[in-house]
């Protein structure tokens, strides 16, 4: 079934020549439905070895070989939050302590698990790299941070 975009993509290039047009120019909405249902058919009959038996059999046969084919890719999300009496510490603390408290996630020395989780994440990053993959795998950790109190 892989073969349905390129059949329909054959099929448009060898219309535009049998109508003069440039190879990649586009086709007029009917004749597209007209080629797709066509090659639907043909593909539906190589692969159940039988007519459809309905459009909607058929219409579901070309919306699933339409679809380009996606790869699943595993991932965590880990939340890390400080102790409760750390939290209530902060929220009672007179400004000055509370600021110091506040500004502890954002040290610029790593803490070791922080160290270890992004060594991690550059050891296990593999496949083809997008752009979150890629600022992962060699700058770390996305970190996201939220602040409560102004």
């Amino acid at each position: 079934m892989p073969g349905f975009r390129i059949e329909v993509a054959k099929r448009f290039a060898a219309y535009n020549a049998q109508v003069g047009a440039a190879q990649d120019a586009p086709v007029p909405a009917q004749v597209r439905a007209a080629i797709r249902t066509q090659v639907g058919r043909e593909t539906f009959r190589a692969t159940y070895g039988r007519d459809p038996v309905d459009a909607r059999e058929l219409a579901g046969l070309i919306a699933k070989v339409s679809r380009p084919q996606t790869t699943a890719v595993a991932g965590y999300d880990l939340t890390f939050s400080p102790v409760k009496s750390v939290s209530t510490l902060w929220a009672l603390a007179d400004p000055a302590t509370a600021t110091v408290i506040e500004r502890m996630p954002y040290d610029p020395r790593p803490a070791p698990y922080e160290r270890h989780l992004g060594r991690a994440a550059r050891s296990h990053s593999r496949g083809t790299p997008s752009a979150d993959r890629t600022q992962h795998a060699e700058h770390g950790n996305a970190l996201p941070t939220r602040r409560h109190r102004k």
